[in-house]
């Protein structure tokens, strides 16, 4: 039995009716917990062993193939004084020679004109969002930007928020416009428009029709005060020149006014850069909360990260490439309610690993699991996992055209065996 199923198993134990003796403040926890129960979708941490990925961000295959390990052992032992970090901000006594270096070479990599170096993604996009957008600006969104982007436009002073349907174009003219007409500072040219969008889609895998955006919004806003900010988390390494983005495969470097590239998914490392201008970089490194209060990335943190970069720039990591239409390392597979649940179990159980994604990461009626695709992985997995998934689409169908609506599929049936016999031992 796979990890991920018997993990699964014992999260879904119900608490609430067991545990009248524990503080209602932890009860009312379990019982918030219990709502996820019911629905079979409370997860609990799993190791990951003998098993095919197909779900991490691996892309490029550098830890799997240990080339990140060496180039970051290569890089590490040469670092100043030995110091695991510098304790204390960037502005007070965290910064150092080396992170000042490695930001230039970002910048210069990805063709920009400085790069600010932080803790994760999700920490600069709420620093972004959070300080970037003044007050009389108005902030313009695809429907499917990373949560972390919501959380920081809550707290910004940009009144005026909108969103735009998935990768549509007309949508976007047509929401840019009410807001041109609707705000005169923005129809007058003294205030911006902040639009954000993101380069390959997390969660459906698609690519941004990034120049469309950027034409219809010059043709709407005349005054140049429309600001493009891109989140290149899953671009990174995977698309443009050595896995520069797609910023830079477009070659719109001057039209796109913040880039966001994230390292835990193709480059193997941790943190993010965020690529703009100086003014936008004292902006941040001066007002951003979530900056000003946190330390700076530690020194072996900023070795991998140097590392990651070396193998792009050597163009290593391009080498195996013979495929190059093929854009994007993320396979979605949409399924009913639920039964995105049950292809988790089928190929967890076959020796794949996939995970069910449900509400609030993705709209309600959008289930699925996402699988992601990895330069490791041979022509005879993807074969086989191919194989796996029609196998599980073909029982399906057999008990659909059964008619027992109460028969479940056999890897299900496996994992609610298991949650059974748990809830029984427990009593």
């Amino acid at each position: 039995m796979s990890a991920f199923v018997t993990e699964w198993a014992k999260a879904q134990g119900q608490k609430v009716a067991h545990s009248k003796s524990t503080p209602v403040f932890y009860r009312n926890l379990e019982a918030e917990l219990d709502v996820r129960r019911k629905q079979g979708s409370l997860m609990r941490p799993h190791v990951k062993e003998g098993i095919t990925d197909f779900s991490s961000g691996d892309s490029l295959g550098l830890l799997s193939s240990g080339a990140l390990k060496d180039a970051f052992l290569e890089e590490f032992k040469d670092l100043p004084n030995g110091r695991m970090t510098i304790p204390g901000s960037r502005l007070s006594d965290g910064n150092s020679k080396y992170l000042e270096e490695l930001e230039k070479e970002i910048a210069e990599f990805h063709n920009a004109e400085t790069a600010l170096v932080v803790n994760s993604g999700c920490v600069a996009n709420m620093a972004i969002f959070s300080t970037i957008p003044l007050a009389g600006d108005a902030i313009l969104y695809d429907e499917l930007v990373h949560a972390s982007i919501h959380d920081g436009m809550k707290n910004s002073v940009a009144r005026c928020q909108k969103s735009f349907l998935h990768n549509d174009v007309d949508s976007f003219s047509d929401t840019l416009q009410s807001i041109a007409e609707s705000e005169p500072q923005i129809r007058n040219g003294t205030r911006s428009v902040i639009i954000s969008v993101e380069s390959v889609y997390s969660m459906d895998g698609d690519i941004c029709i990034l120049q469309e955006l950027i034409d219809a919004a010059k043709e709407i806003l005349t005054h140049d005060n429309a600001l493009f900010i891109i989140d290149e988390a899953y671009g990174t390494g995977i698309l443009g020149p050595k896995g520069s983005g797609l910023v830079s495969e477009l070659g719109l470097e001057k039209e796109v006014g913040i880039r966001l590239h994230t390292f835990p998914k193709a480059l193997g490392s941790t943190g993010s850069a965020i690529l703009a201008n100086d003014t936008v970089k004292m902006m941040l490194m001066n007002n951003a909360r979530s900056l000003l209060f946190t330390g700076v990335p530690s020194f072996p943190m900023l070795a991998s990260i140097r590392a990651a970069y070396q193998l792009l720039r050597s163009g290593s990591t391009i080498e195996g490439d013979d495929d190059p239409e093929v854009v994007s390392q993320i396979l979605p597979i949409w399924t009913r309610a639920k039964h995105n649940l049950y292809l988790a179990f089928h190929v967890n159980q076959a020796g794949y690993s996939g995970y069910p994604v449900v509400f609030p990461v993705v709209p309600k009626g959008q289930e699925r699991v996402r699988f992601l695709f990895q330069a490791a992985q041979t022509d005879d997995h993807v074969k086989a996992f191919a194989d796996c998934i029609c196998s599980w689409a073909e029982e399906m169908i057999e008990i659909e055209d059964s008619g027992d609506l109460n028969r479940l599929p056999t890897a299900a049936r496996d994992a609610y065996a298991i949650m059974s016999e748990i809830e029984n031992n427990s009593k």
